[in-house]
């Protein structure tokens, strides 16, 4: 195999792995933005938690402690960027649903209120 042919076969599974990864990206994304906007907020944490498992065995891994510090603290770092941005996501998610329950008009306080009042 020459080099150019090489380099021809990396960049066509680098395509495909663009071409599947990237719509597999955002469709995990919004996944946990809507699993994170739902009334049962535990919803929100299985996508974090299940990227957070498979960082770990991904990190444990390929640990050995002959390795210099700073590439063990990037070995278990790097896995985790995706848990991180779900963590995130669903932050956003979670919170900005709970403001928008939060934020009731005039009327819809004086309702409460008065059902308050009637128990």
């Amino acid at each position: 195999m020459t080099a150019a042919s090489a380099t021809a076969s990396t960049l066509n599974i680098s395509m495909i792995l663009l071409i599947i990864g990237l719509p597999l990206l955002i469709a995990l994304c919004i996944i946990e933005f809507l699993l994170g906007r739902s009334k049962n907020p535990f919803l929100g944490w299985i996508l974090p938690i299940l990227f957070f498992v498979i960082a770990l065995i991904i990190s444990l891994q390929g640990l050995t402690f002959e390795e210099p510090a700073g590439e063990i603290i990037l070995w278990h770092l790097i896995p985790q960027i995706p848990t991180i941005i779900l963590f995130l996501i669903f932050g956003a998610a979670h919170y900005s649903q709970k403001e928008t329950r939060d934020a009731r008009t005039p009327a819809q306080n004086e309702i409460k209120r008065m059902n308050i009042q009637d128990l």
